[in-house]
């Protein structure tokens, strides 16, 4: 199972992203976990914006496109992408923005990426996903305090006292 987290589409290094799926292939990767925060969704965020960003339609257009080709390289694999705090933006911003459209199945995000239509198997809520016995974060659900100090990991290993993967976190 190969794990890829925090590609910040259309934020991301190409040069990265192509060394990412080249490693997943050269593994022969039959399971492959988008461990959160694949999409950036920048132009709805809560945060002060740039106004030549790109809009959000391209950075969605952007996000399938990529998620299209994750599934041209691995046709066979068990895919499961895991929501991180940045998919769950468009929650917040439909939820801030336009209440009766939350409860809507075509304005979920995982209709808006198409992901069951490419086999794609979607986790929303905050939990682990288990790889073997390895439980998987994607760290925003451990919240601040002793999961934000200096030392993310430690922190991490502190707040589950287990052994864990987690990303989101830069340093």
């Amino acid at each position: 199972v190969g794990i890829i987290s925090d590609i910040h589409v259309p934020f991301h290094s190409e040069k990265a992203w192509d060394a990412a799926i080249g490693r997943l292939k050269e593994n022969e990767c039959d399971g492959i976990l988008i461990n959160g925060d694949y999409c950036d969704f920048y132009r709805i965020s809560r945060y002060e914006k740039e106004t030549d960003a790109r809009s959000f339609a391209e950075e969605l257009k952007f996000c399938i496109e990529g998620l299209r080709y994750i599934r041209s390289h691995f046709r066979k694999a068990r895919i499961v992408f895991k929501a991180g705090n940045h998919e769950e933006r468009f929650d917040h911003f439909i939820w801030a923005r336009a209440p009766e459209l939350y409860g809507v199945e075509s304005c979920r995000i995982q209709e808006l990426l198409k992901l069951s239509s490419m086999g794609f198997e979607f986790v929303s809520d905050q939990r682990p996903v288990l790889v073997g016995k390895l439980p998987v974060l994607h760290g925003h659900e451990l919240q601040k305090g002793i999961s934000a100090p200096v030392n993310p990991a430690r922190g991490a290993f502190l707040r589950s006292l287990h052994t864990l993967a987690v990303g989101h976190s830069p340093r």
